[in-house]
């Protein structure tokens, strides 16, 4: 290691490449005993947080004034928020229904059945 810092820090040659490249390496290794030490067996769904999801019930909870009275301000602002985003998830749902129904008929109408089309010349 003294070697290579002497020969690292000579300007005649390419020393200074080689002495990034040793710190670039240090700096490596310390992320990778980083990344081992905290390394845990659970998958990154199992780490996810119980604060970044909605509960099933959220509307239930908001309508019962004696589950509400015991949320904070933070929870209940939650629980707003995420019967908000449900309720925008069911109205994208029912304009791409409402949007492919109406391609459908568009097909049907334009399928080219002209059984009854009376052609006189």
């Amino acid at each position: 290691a003294a070697l290579l810092l002497k020969v690292a820090t000579d300007e005649a040659s390419p020393g200074p490449l080689q002495l990034s490249a040793m710190v670039l390496e240090t700096a490596s290794l310390c992320f990778m005993f980083h990344v081992l030490i905290t390394e845990s067996d659970a998958s990154f769904e199992d780490q996810v947080n119980e604060e970044d999801s909605c509960p099933i019930d959220a509307y239930d909870v908001l309508t019962d004034e004696n589950e509400l009275s015991k949320l904070t301000k933070r929870e209940v602002e939650k629980l707003k928020t995420c019967v908000d985003l449900g309720e925008e998830e069911e109205k994208r749902q029912r304009l791409r229904e409402w949007v492919l129904d109406e391609d459908e008929e568009r097909e049907e109408e334009d399928s080219g059945d002209y059984a009854s089309v009376n052609v006189s010349a």
